[in-house]
């Protein structure tokens, strides 16, 4: 009798079935959209895979037949022609973080060989200093060849003795500098009479030239020498008896100029042109990455500008340990 009264009268039964029928009906409609779209990606799929198939083949034909792989891409610097690339990595590999490796060292280059003439112009600047030699006139003699063996040219400027002056005090003796003129045999070319027993043989060729005096400097002494003695100028070493004594001592005073070998401005220049390049290469790099000439490769081979690249520099130095 429970079972009589949970059940519903047909006619309600009849309506629950055909109701149920038609949701099943309607699902069974989406399942098979569902099922079809399924389909339609199964064969979208299948003719993908199909394809790479093919293109699989043709690869694997093309390899065996010789047809040469697709090139990996090109280093940083490689993009040059080949002559640039031995130049750029035998001078300064670090250059290829540029986009413009080339114009940078030419431009590094350029400035460094200029400044390195001027240098070497420096270095191979003659010097002129006063020299003061007291002695006979053989030491003078010895003395000028001594000075152009090692390469110094020399010129007489002045010269000068020293006597006694009279005194009312003969307890009282000091010497008194005065002026001389030196003797022609002295201050002219010297033959090999001249020096004979002076100077050696071998050292014979610097002594030819003998001494001549500096630009206008003869006419200077001449006229101080004549305004000290109100008169002629008395001469350094003086003839007595038809003979000049060779043990009189007086005083010459030279203008030497030395000039530095050229080998040894370039040796000097060699040693410092290495720093020097170091800071022309940075000047040129910072200023041609501030004006926007060059850019600078980042991490992932991008061309940055001069601020990201002062940028990833200082990240970069800040992860230092």
């Amino acid at each position: 009798s429970n079972l009589s009264l949970s059940m519903p009268p047909p006619s309600a039964q009849g309506v629950g079935s055909d109701m149920g029928d038609q949701k099943l009906e309607e699902r069974l409609e989406v399942l098979e959209a569902e099922l079809d779209k399924m389909r339609e990606a199964l064969a979208e799929q299948q003719t993908h895979q199909e394809e790479m198939e093919k293109v699989q083949l043709e690869l694997e034909k093309k390899e065996k037949v010789g047809e040469p792989k697709p090139k990996p891409p090109k280093k940083r610097g490689e993009t040059l022609c080949l002559g640039s690339q031995f130049f750029i990595k035998m001078i300064s590999p670090k250059l290829v973080n540029f986009d413009k490796p080339l114009l940078v060292a030419v431009a590094s280059f350029i400035v460094t060989a200029a400044i390195g003439a001027i240098l070497v112009w420096a270095l191979s600047q003659c010097t002129t200093s006063e020299a003061f030699k007291t002695g006979a006139t053989a030491d003078h003699m010895r003395y000028v060849v001594s000075q152009r063996k090692a390469g110094i040219g020399l010129c007489l400027q002045d010269s000068n003795y020293y006597g006694l002056p009279p005194t009312r005090n003969p307890g009282l003796q000091q010497l008194q500098q005065s002026a001389c003129m030196p003797s022609e045999s002295l201050v002219s070319g010297w033959l090999a009479t001249d020096v004979d027993g002076i100077v050696s043989s071998e050292d014979m060729v610097h002594a030819t030239e003998g001494l001549a005096w500096c630009d206008g400097a003869q006419r200077v002494a001449a006229s101080a020498c004549e305004k000290t003695h109100g008169g002629t100028c008395p001469p350094c070493a003086p003839v007595h008896n038809g003979t000049a004594p060779d043990n009189l001592v007086y005083s010459l005073i030279f203008y030497e100029t030395s000039c530095p070998s050229p080998l040894v401005s370039v040796g000097v220049l060699l040693g410092c042109i290495h720093k020097v390049e170091l800071l022309v290469t940075l000047i040129t790099v910072v200023a041609l990455l501030a004006t926007g000439v060059i850019h600078q490769y980042g991490d992932k081979n991008e061309l940055i500008n001069f601020k990201a690249a002062a940028k990833a520099d200082i990240e970069w130095a800040a992860d230092l340990p």
